[in-house]
């Protein structure tokens, strides 16, 4: 008799929903500054958020010669799932660093009470 084969269950596929406007005060700002200036961030941050659910890209932004990190909510757990957020800076660490920020100090870990909120463009970085 042949045996069963065993079957994984994918987890359901996430709706994509678009971009947020996570936009810093210019308190906020200097905030990050004194924030990554300290040597806060490390890399190892950012990928740890890879094992929470998160999906992360990095690319480089020509147009505005700099670097683009982008963590998408991929969980289905999550209530903000679907949701992208976004970070720009003119190297690949601050940017890196700049996106974390956002989840991590800005958001407070929950996206939801950003969605739907206008963009703003920034000149240093966004």
């Amino acid at each position: 008799m042949a045996a069963k084969k065993a079957t994984q269950k994918r987890p359901p596929k996430v709706e994509y929903k678009g971009y947020l406007n996570v936009n810093l005060s210019a308190e906020q700002e200097a905030e990050f500054d004194s924030w990554y200036a300290a040597g806060s961030f490390d890399i190892g941050l950012l990928f740890g958020m890879i094992d929470f659910g998160y999906k992360i890209s990095f690319s480089e932004d020509e147009f505005n010669d700099g670097i683009a990190v982008s963590m998408y909510a991929k969980s289905s757990k999550l209530d903000w799932a679907g949701w992208t957020l976004t970070a720009w800076a003119g190297d690949l660490n601050e940017a890196a660093a700049f996106c974390f920020y956002k989840h991590w100090f800005v958001a407070n870990q929950e996206w939801d009470q950003f969605t739907g909120r206008p963009a703003k463009t920034h000149a240093k970085r966004g």
